[in-house]
Formats: C-alpha cells, structure tokens, sequence
C-alpha cells in the first residue's frame, strides 16, 4: 500500500509539473529579467556615486590648493616687507613684523603663525600668544626640518616641509622662503 501511495503521488506531481511548465517558465524569464534590471539599477546607481563622490573630492581639492596657495604666497609679501623695510639703515624691528604680520594672518585661522628666523633662528612670530615655543628655535639644527631649510637658502626658492609635530605644539606644514638682504 505504501508503494501505491508513492505511485499516485508521483504521479501527481509529474501532471501538477507538466502543466505547469509553460508557467514555471515564464516566471524564471520574468525573475530572470527583473534580476537583470536590478543589476542594470545597482550599476547605474554606482556610477552616478562615483560621480558625485568624484565632484565632492575635486571641490575639496580645489578648496584646499586655493588655500594652501593663499598661505604659501603670504611667505612672499613677508619676504618683500622685509627686504623693504630690513635693508635700510635702521635695524628692523619686532613691533613692525608684529603690525605687518598681523595683517597678513587676519581671518586665516588655518594658519598656525606667521615667523622670522634671521640666521636661522626664529626670532619674530605672531601671535606670539600659543608660538612661544618657536622663539629661538634653530631652523637648521632640527632634523625634522633642516633639510628643506637648507634647501630654501641653496635654491632661494620656498620650501615646504611636513606635516609634522611643530616646536610650539600641534601638527603643520612648514613653508620656508629665504630672505637675503644686502650687507647683512
């Protein structure tokens, strides 16, 4: 008996699956196509991310070169007010570089301090306030920086060196431009 029962049972799927055949396969072209679409949606989707990631990467670049250009060019007025104002008869003086440079730092939060090492050693910073630490500090005898300071004064070009744990606290760039002055 329990043959039999397997026999009809059998029996009865095989008919069950038989008309059903033109069906189960239609509903796999059907899965199988929304399958496609979905992996067509999935690629398109990631596509237009990249893009978007793509542009938000670029405007952050942008923002950070224009930045870094702003800054690195304030090495350049510095260089000119101290060739200006260094070279003549009066010895240079702090209260000056203090006024010059606070100038140039207003509204540039990015930047740490704005310095003068005359022979190598800082001697001028602004703000003093939180740089205190870089006063006297040997631009030459420190491993970490020397190399691009000597290369400033062989190329007399600006360098930039870092980033790295700066001698007044926290981490930066470094941007060096050589100031030569006649007679000095």
């Amino acid at each position: 008996m329990p043959s039999a029962l397997l026999r009809l049972t059998q029996q009865a799927l095989t008919r069950c699956i038989a008309r059903l055949g033109p069906s189960l396969a239609a509903a796999l072209v059907v899965a199988g196509a929304a399958m496609a679409i979905d992996h067509a949606q999935l690629a398109a989707n990631r596509e237009i991310q990249h893009k978007h990631a793509t542009e938000a990467i670029a405007t952050v670049r942008y923002r950070l070169e224009s930045t870094l250009y702003q800054h690195l060019n304030l090495t350049t007025a510095l260089q000119a007010y101290v060739s200006a104002h260094g070279a003549g008869t009066r010895p240079f003086e702090g209260r000056e570089f203090l006024a010059f440079s606070s100038t140039l730092a207003a509204g540039r939060q990015e930047l740490k301090s704005v310095q003068l090492a005359p022979a190598g050693v800082i001697t001028y910073v602004y703000p003093v306030a939180g740089n205190q630490g870089a006063i006297g500090h040997d631009v030459f005898k420190d491993t970490r920086s020397s190399s691009a300071a000597f290369r400033s004064v062989k190329t007399g070009t600006m360098t930039v060196a870092g980033p790295f744990p700066l001698v007044q606290g926290g981490v930066g760039l470094i941007a060096r431009h050589p100031i030569f002055l006649e007679g000095k």
